[in-house]
């Protein structure tokens, strides 16, 4: 595994964004860049379009993700990568985690009148949150320089576009909810990638000197 954007400037962009809009919401609950997405999207409903929706929505479920990350880690376990199979449960538990504390702070109510009923805080999207988890994990299992990366890439975009505006299109978020879950997601996925590379030169440096030390002993 080779994690993707694993450096600090993406972990910082996502906070700052989290934070932002965070207290955004907070000091303006409703407000007018969500009644902005919401008058736009209510203009793409119809029967098609909401099954459509539907469909997306029951896909990009968090639980299917943890699921999907639970399966990788036994994998990784499996084959003796201790490290990797921690990482990725730790990641994904972890991003939950701190979205609900953030659901839990702020309080948001979600929006009414669903289309698929849903229960609990608003703010941010876990929906939108997994989505992005996934998407950078599956990334990270490429190899470098591999055929369809730049697909791939593109289709990862696609996907997180596309769970997000489900979330909204059902009436289940707000906008602005699913924004703060791709800055949770930047700034969590960045803070983990990095600090997965940084343990893994530790170990590659220890490695190293375990091999040499030996050697200049009997030198």
């Amino acid at each position: 595994m080779n994690p993707v954007l694993a450096r600090p400037g993406v972990a910082a962009t996502g906070l700052i964004g989290l934070l932002g809009m965070t207290v955004y919401v907070m000091m303006q609950p409703f407000n007018s860049l969500d009644r902005l997405i919401q008058g736009i999207v209510s203009h793409m409903q119809n029967g098609l379009m909401t099954a459509l929706m539907k469909v997306i929505t029951l896909v990009g479920n968090p639980g299917g993700v943890l699921l999907l990350m639970a399966i990788l880690a036994v994998v990784y376990w499996r084959q003796h990568k201790r490290f990797e199979s921690i990482w990725v449960l730790t990641t994904v538990i972890g991003g939950d985690v701190i979205a609900e504390v953030i659901k839990t702070i702020t309080a948001r109510a979600r929006p009414t009148h669903q289309l698929v009923p849903d229960t609990g805080f608003s703010f941010p999207s876990i929906h939108t949150l997994s989505a992005v988890m996934l998407v950078f994990l599956l990334l990270s299992l490429l190899k470098k320089g591999a055929q369809g990366v730049i697909a791939a890439r593109s289709l990862a975009v696609i996907w997180i576009f596309l769970v997000a505006l489900s979330r909204v299109y059902l009436r289940d978020h707000f906008p602005t909810d699913t924004i703060a879950g791709v800055f949770l997601g930047l700034f969590w996925w960045g803070t983990m990638a990095y600090a997965f590379h940084q343990t893994m030169l530790r170990v590659q440096a220890n490695a190293f000197l375990v091999k040499i030390l030996p050697n200049q002993a009997n030198d």
